[in-house]
């Protein structure tokens, strides 16, 4: 399925588990690229993904009518949620020793 159907299919029910899938197989690229980029290669890595590539999803429904090319947005959007997330690891991690 095309990132354009995936993302059609999402909007109309997020919790579409084949349209999900073939997301994040054409995406997989650019967004285990943005989870490497914050979080390396360690065992975080599976649930920074499946955080990540939810969050991903639930902000780019918005853009399943557009136009755009879909995996520049996904690109975009998984670094900034890789990087929110990785923020917050941290913030909690420094808060515990106070």
């Amino acid at each position: 399925m095309t990132n354009e159907e995936a993302l059609y299919r999402l909007a109309k029910d997020s919790y579409d588990s084949d349209a999900l899938e073939s997301f994040y197989a054409n995406n997989r690229t650019v967004i285990d690229a943005a989870i490497r980029k914050w979080f390396g290669r360690n065992s975080v890595v599976p649930q920074a993904t499946r955080y990540v590539l939810g969050r991903v999803v639930a902000r780019t429904t918005a853009f399943a009518a557009t136009p755009q090319t879909p995996q520049p947005i996904a690109a975009g959007l998984a670094d900034e949620e890789a990087r929110d997330l990785y923020n917050k690891i941290e913030k909690k991690i420094a808060g515990w020793g106070h």
